[in-house]
């Protein structure tokens, strides 16, 4: 029998961006039962805290329109820039903001809202973001031994 914590480790985790508490639940829930890791973040301000940190992220799934400075846009051009090869897709409601995020999201898959989970869960599988453990492991161990580096410097000066 495989242990939980290597079983875990072979499924990728997805961080979802969403501010409408429901929409977040819902989604998350849905992408547990098709065998995900979750990690949920209610602004693109608290994304890159958490992309900055040690926790392993293998796709981030981002709503458009968030409160903050950091809307799903400019969270997708700081994570081509600073996490280049992470996936990201990108969702957003309402018609006008359908239509502008159809336009200004190019080449970034796009869902509009109300989304098909199923279709959803389709394109992540394409993407493949499956991983070996000892690959996330390896990744993981990096991103910490980056943060540290990171943090002693800044303590320092």
């Amino acid at each position: 029998m495989i242990p939980l914590k290597k079983f875990l480790a072979f499924r990728p985790a997805i961080l979802i961006v969403e501010d409408e508490v429901l929409v977040l639940l819902a989604i998350a829930d849905c992408l547990r039962d098709y065998g995900f890791q979750v990690i949920e973040a209610c602004s693109g301000d608290v994304t890159m805290v958490v992309l900055q940190s040690t926790v392993a992220v293998d796709l981030v799934f981002t709503d458009v329109q968030m409160p903050g400075e950091c809307d799903g846009f400019v969270l997708a051009r700081w994570l081509h820039a600073e996490r280049p090869g992470l996936p990201v897709l990108i969702t957003a409601g309402g018609p006008t903001n359908a239509a502008m995020a159809k336009e200004l999201c190019g080449k970034e898959p796009f869902f509009a809202k109300p989304y098909d989970v199923a279709r959803v869960v389709s394109h992540i599988r394409v993407l493949g973001i499956r991983r070996p453990l000892f690959e996330r492991a390896r990744q993981s161990r990096t991103e910490k031994g980056q943060y540290r580096r990171q943090s002693s410097r800044q303590t320092t000066r």
